[in-house]
């Protein structure tokens, strides 16, 4: 039975195009058509992007040396900054002590040694205390110091004491 003013309408079912295989008897089938990077290709990009990296390595080298430096000497402030501050508040003689054979700085009082800490490497430290000794007072007084820091590309960075109300202050000489 056909309906009046209706079509009908042969839609001919057809199968999905299948990619064509290039198959050869000793290897696995190759697709055709089929976007791909060679090896040449990647071989390329990957040595340029090693040349790129040969080129900056030495840059952040030195950026990251100069940044450990400047980390280094705020982190010194901060230290001589604590023990004035612990001095009065504990009405104790603190002792600020840096040793260049051993590369260290370190608090003491009482004779007891407390929150010590290394010198990079590529620091180098000159001070106008003698036997690099630093007292800071329970009064809030600090022994005149100024204590001189030579980092990488001869950066230098020079600390010191402000006298009663100030600490250490830093000067950036660059």
């Amino acid at each position: 039975m056909v309906l009046q003013g209706v079509r009908t309408w042969n839609i001919k079912l057809t199968q999905a195009k299948k990619p064509r295989f290039l198959v050869s008897k000793k290897s696995r089938p190759l697709r055709l058509g089929v976007a791909g990077f060679t090896f040449v290709e990647l071989f390329l990009v990957l040595l340029i992007v090693g040349i790129f990296i040969a080129i900056s390595l030495p840059q952040l080298r030195q950026h990251y040396d100069d940044l450990r430096f400047t980390s280094f000497s705020r982190e010194l402030q901060d230290f001589m900054n604590y023990l004035h501050q612990r001095s009065i508040v504990e009405r104790k003689v603190i002792l600020f002590h840096i040793d260049k054979t051993a590369k260290q700085y370190y608090g003491e009082y009482d004779g007891e040694r407390f929150k010590n800490g290394d010198i990079p490497d590529n620091v180098s430290i000159d001070f106008d205390v003698q036997g690099g000794d630093v007292y800071f007072y329970p009064n809030g007084d600090i022994d005149p110091v100024s204590i001189k820091l030579t980092g990488p590309v001869d950066k230098l960075i020079i600390l010191t004491s402000k006298g009663v109300f100030g600490g250490i202050k830093i000067h950036n000489l660059e």
